[in-house]
């Protein structure tokens, strides 16, 4: 009899650890308590069907996603239209493990490794995006020529290019690195 409830307790923990492997959980925090009562939608970025739709209210400024994973895949983060002029969309991978997500004007997401990898390209890409937008701004403004524009767009291009580049090789075995590749229309 003894020997049974010492293999019951040999292999309890490793059925345990076996199933945590898929677990995942998605903490958000909202910078206002002003959403409680709203959803936030988890939506799949490809094949976004009824089915594949998980939601949760927005409770003390806080939400949380929990459940299992198959397969990693680049989510949205969102609410209904109207808030999203206040509250930022974000990309997620989800995935195994503990995912924390600021969810506000400016999103942001953290705690895993793919989910830290597509921050970081997030904040590069919006740096990209508001140079741009700056050097268009300026040409408006006769504050620069046509060329020094086209100098300027043609380096930030390039920029881009390479830091997708090496973002690409870097996350070649991730699906942020997956993801980011077929944004970019880039081949492996």
């Amino acid at each position: 009899m003894n020997w049974r409830w010492i293999l019951i307790l040999l292999v309890a923990p490793l059925t345990f650890c076996s199933t945590n492997k898929t677990n995942y959980v998605i903490k958000g925090s909202l910078h206002s308590e002003a959403y409680n009562g709203e959803f936030i939608y988890l939506v799949p970025f490809n094949n976004p069907t009824v089915e594949r739709v998980d939601s949760v209210m927005v409770y003390d400024g806080t939400f949380t996603f929990k459940g299992k994973v198959d397969q990693p895949e680049v989510y949205i983060v969102r609410t209904r239209p109207k808030l999203r002029l206040q509250l930022q969309e974000l990309l997620i991978v989800k995935e195994p493990g503990d995912i924390t997500i600021k969810f506000g004007p400016d999103s942001s997401a953290s705690g895993t490794n793919s989910n830290d990898s597509l921050q970081k390209w997030k904040e590069f890409k919006t740096g990209i995006d508001n140079s741009h937008k700056q050097f268009l701004k300026q040409y408006k403004s006769d504050f620069i020529s046509k060329e020094t524009l086209t100098n300027k767009l043609d380096s930030l291009h390039k920029t881009a290019l390479d830091y997708n580049h090496s973002f690409i090789k870097e996350n070649s075995n991730n699906v942020a690195g997956q993801f980011v590749q077929s944004l970019a229309g880039m081949k492996s």
